[in-house]
């Protein structure tokens, strides 16, 4: 016997591939391990009672449930601090592993980020940083060019052409010079 979910995400992909990627809005992180797995809706809501219940008894949480949105805008930057809200609250000074936050904004298709993420981006990338040195590619040599790899990703991702060239990550991609007083920046 054939789902019909199955049947129509394979009609749906004959006329858009595209319409099979949804956006990325819960994350269950482990912080013992430090690492995070991209969940659907549908698992967040069976997780959701299962993490109430061990609030309610009092029992320390081995995972969190995390409401995460790609910033794709300048005013959308709190969604990307992984503590908009978080099932059951991480402890106030904990933060997640830098590797996996880039990892993630890449993947979701981050646009926007905040000046003191730059440099670890594009430390990722293998591009040069802001002090003018240049590192290898660290991202583990999925491909022999990330920036245009990354760049085909957003532009497929956000469904814009140019790749989100004239935004923060944008600029990124194409080694083009970042400072904090650049208008991306200016939070006023």
């Amino acid at each position: 016997m054939i789902d019909s979910w199955y049947v129509a995400s394979l009609i749906l992909y004959f006329y858009d591939t595209n319409l099979l990627q949804r956006d990325v809005n819960w994350l269950l992180y482990s912080p013992t391990t430090q690492t995070a797995l991209i969940i659907i809706p549908e698992e967040a809501e069976l997780i959701i009672p299962l993490l109430r219940s061990e609030r309610d008894n009092d029992s320390p949480s081995k995972v969190h449930l995390i409401v995460y949105s790609a910033p794709i805008t300048k005013s959308m930057l709190h969604f990307g601090t992984y503590d908009f809200y978080t099932l059951p609250p991480l402890p106030s000074n904990h933060t997640l592993p830098a590797s996996l936050t880039i990892t993630i904004g890449l993947f979701t298709g981050r646009l926007y980020l905040k000046y003191d993420e730059v440099d670890g981006v594009k430390k990722f990338l293998g591009l040069t940083q802001s002090d003018g040195s240049r590192n290898q590619n660290t991202t583990g040599g999925f491909t022999n060019t990330p920036t245009t790899f990354v760049t085909e990703w957003l532009a497929l991702k956000r469904k814009q052409g140019d790749g989100g060239r004239y935004t923060p990550m944008g600029y990124v991609l194409q080694d083009r010079p970042l400072t904090t007083d650049h208008v991306f920046f200016n939070m006023d």
